[in-house]
């Protein structure tokens, strides 16, 4: 269940990411009512801020090395700068800093798998998941334990994208005690 719940996160970093990208510079604020309690958001050119009982928590869009998520580019690869994002989230009294960036490849889904399994094999918690599904190759890799996790899925191109394979690398950098 744990392996589903990365890539639930993972879908939702990249949609709020593209989302947050696309947005121009108004500020924006709303608020809800819940049971818990009021919340509420401000968006602000690249940032989400959100508020309630619990405390205050960012997210940013912004430029992610290959540093920060511990997960080497292919050299071909080129980084999808409006498609990158970091968020920070508060878990169980612990801040933990995820983040995103989507890559595109010339190369078939194939080719840049070989080449991830190639680099990460010998990483510790280092699993390969890669499948085909309805005849397509999807590598997926994911390694590290605890409090630092990693994760790779490499996907087919659709006509008209920017590259023959989308490379989405995610990273929890890890938790940290408030």
């Amino acid at each position: 269940m744990k392996k589903y719940i990365g890539v639930i996160l993972v879908v939702m970093l990249i949609a709020v990411t593209a989302a947050l990208a696309a947005g121009c510079g108004e500020k924006e604020e709303s608020d809800l009512d819940t049971p818990q309690g009021a919340i509420s958001f401000i968006k602000e050119a690249n940032k989400v801020t959100i508020s309630g009982e619990g405390g205050t928590e960012e997210w940013a869009v912004g430029k992610v090395t290959e540093d920060e998520l511990g997960i080497p580019f292919p050299d071909d690869a080129e980084l999808d700068e409006s498609n990158t994002g970091k968020l920070t989230i508060n878990v169980n009294g612990e801040k933990e800093v995820w983040a995103a960036a989507t890559l595109w490849s010339d190369d078939d889904v194939s080719t840049v798998t070989d080449w991830y399994i190639t680099e990460l094999e010998d990483e510790k918690g280092y699993q390969d998941q890669s499948i085909t599904m309805d005849g397509s190759e999807i590598g997926m890799f994911s390694l590290g334990t605890g409090d630092d996790l990693k994760a790779v899925l490499i996907t087919a191109g659709q006509k008209g994208d920017p590259g023959a394979s989308m490379i989405t690398v995610v990273s929890k950098t890890g938790s940290v005690k408030k």
